[in-house]
C-alpha cells in the first residue's frame, strides 16, 4: 500500500488540493460528477473530496499533526 503524509500546517489545504491535481483532480466538479457547492463548508468538502480522489488512485492519505 502506498500512504501520502501531509503535514498539517497553514499550506495543507493547498498541498492536498495540488497533490490531488497530480491525480487528475479537477476542483469543479466531484468525484461523482457533480459541481462543488460555494456554501460554508466548501473549503472542507472540497478538501474531503481530494482526499477522496488521491484515494481513488490506490494511495492512502495521512494528515498528521505536527
Amino acid at each position: 500500500m502506498k500512504v501520502l503524509i501531509i503535514t498539517d500546517n497553514d499550506a495543507c489545504f493547498l498541498e492536498v488540493i495540488q497533490t490531488a491535481e497530480l491525480f487528475g483532480f479537477d476542483e469543479n466538479k466531484y468525484l461523482d460528477g457533480t459541481d462543488p457547492k460555494y456554501t460554508a463548508n466548501y473549503a472542507d468538502a472540497m478538501y474531503v473530496e481530494a482526499i477522496s480522489h488521491i484515494e481513488s488512485r490506490g494511495i492512502k492519505v495521512l494528515v498528521q499533526d505536527q
